[in-house]
């Protein structure tokens, strides 16, 4: 979840500030679920193939294969994070709103 955080902001970025010509942008909850979809594939071995993330989303496989392309692109093929950047993000979000002591306070 949080790397795909990191690749909706890193893809927010990119976006705007792009000095290329404009693209036709998918929606913000397309957008979404190829950082998940992107994330899933960078971080896990076995992760879910398109067909699969077409079915969850409701999306077509091919405009599934359309936002991965775009979003591979944008983002420069960076989908791991740098150093120390899932730290930050994570205290980010543990200072905001305590996700994480919420598990690890529980025995």
């Amino acid at each position: 979840f949080c790397l795909a955080l990191i690749l909706l902001a890193r893809l927010r970025h990119a976006v705007l500030t792009s000095e290329r010509d404009p693209v036709p942008l998918p929606s913000t909850e397309q957008a979404y679920y190829v950082c998940l979809m992107l994330a899933n594939k960078a971080s896990v071995d076995s992760a879910y193939d398109n067909r699969s993330w077409a079915r969850l989303t409701g999306v077509d496989v091919s405009a599934v294969n359309r936002l991965e392309c775009w979003a591979c692109r944008c983002l420069e093929w960076r989908l791991l994070p740098g150093d120390g950047e899932l730290e930050e993000w994570v205290g980010a979000l543990d200072e905001r709103y305590g996700w994480t002591r919420q598990w690890l306070d529980k025995p």
